[in-house]
């Protein structure tokens, strides 16, 4: 008899204490997605079945997206266009990417700046010899980068397309 209390009681406990978990879940993807004035905004995208796991109410699941493309970060390529640690090498980064933007609008061109040395990147590329095939476009097409051009590992921006699950 005792012992059935202890497992009702018990039962009990871990039902209230699994409704405070799907509310503190809601919670949490409410706190997240409240715009903040200054501050980043984020937005919860996922299948709606992980929203059904966390027990949230339909009502505050995130808006569905249907054929829209994001990106994903991977492990690929890119083009190290630029790299300079002078007093200039700002204004040289600049200039080179408006250089690459006006050339090749198409291709992603990042800046990046790592004490002391400002770098210029061109590209998402999956493959090295995709970054190869493009390296040497941009020396045939802007020969005056090609001197220092180089395929550098890197996280890169991956477009993924996104459509519910119906």
């Amino acid at each position: 008899m005792m012992r059935n209390k202890f497992f009702l009681g018990g039962a009990v406990l871990c039902c209230f204490w699994m409704t405070g978990l799907k509310a503190n879940a809601q919670n949490i993807i409410n706190d997240l997605e409240t715009s903040i004035a200054g501050e980043g905004t984020v937005r919860i995208v996922c299948d709606p079945k992980i929203i059904e796991l966390l027990g949230i109410p339909a009502s505050s699941t995130p808006p569905e997206i249907s054929d829209e493309t994001q990106t994903v970060k991977l492990n690929g390529y890119r083009i190290q266009v630029y790299m300079d640690n002078s007093q200039m090498a700002r204004n040289e980064a600049s200039r080179i990417v408006g250089l690459m933007n006006e050339s090749f609008p198409e291709v992603a061109t990042y800046v990046r700046y790592n004490a002391p040395n400002w770098r210029v990147l061109a590209g998402d590329f999956q493959t090295k010899e995709e970054a190869d095939i493009f390296k040497q476009t941009i020396q045939s097409s802007l020969p005056e980068l090609g001197k220092e051009m180089y395929i550098v590992p890197s996280k890169i921006n991956s477009p993924v397309s996104y459509s519910p699950a119906p």
